[in-house]
């Protein structure tokens, strides 16, 4: 392409293509990296509650999972979908509609996650450490797409 030439149709539609695959995937990797990030953070924190705080196995796990979901939600909020997210700057009660559709799109993804465990399991008789593995893709899949297209989206 020369100076002066506009760039066609074909090259406007992959150069646009291109920055929208990169942002997503980019936006996918955030989403990943505050999973990783979450599930040590949610360890810990059981782990903690049990062995320092001596509280019960059964305690420990509730806490440090209302805890883990509460540090993935604002995470999610101002590192993975921060582009989307007009909800940032907003009051702590501005942001309760978007946390209850953070933890309504955590009911459904954990469902969808159990549904597809029990049926890889019994209807298809997959082995159980492939039946985790797929079951977590469907979870993964399905809470970045509704947090991203539900949760996330601004006013």
């Amino acid at each position: 392409m020369g100076a002066g030439k506009t760039p066609s149709i074909a090259q406007f539609m992959t150069r646009l293509m291109t920055r929208l695959m990169t942002r997503s995937m980019s936006q996918f990797m955030r989403f990943i990296l505050v999973g990783i990030f979450n599930t040590i953070f949610g360890y810990s924190l059981i782990f903690s509650f049990m062995y320092f705080a001596r509280l019960s196995p059964e305690v420990s796990n509730f806490c440090g999972y209302a805890l883990a979901l509460l540090m993935s939600f604002i995470l999610n909020l101002n590192f993975t979908f921060t582009t989307s997210s007009t909800y940032k700057n907003d009051t702590i009660r501005n942001k309760l509609e978007p946390f209850v559709r953070f933890l309504l799109v955590f009911g459904v993804s954990y469902a969808a996650n159990y549904g597809m465990l029990i049926m890889l399991l019994y209807k298809f008789n997959l082995h159980v450490a492939l039946s985790q593995i797929f079951a977590g893709v469907v979870y993964v899949l399905l809470s970045y797409l509704l947090n991203k297209y539900y949760v996330f989206t601004g006013k």
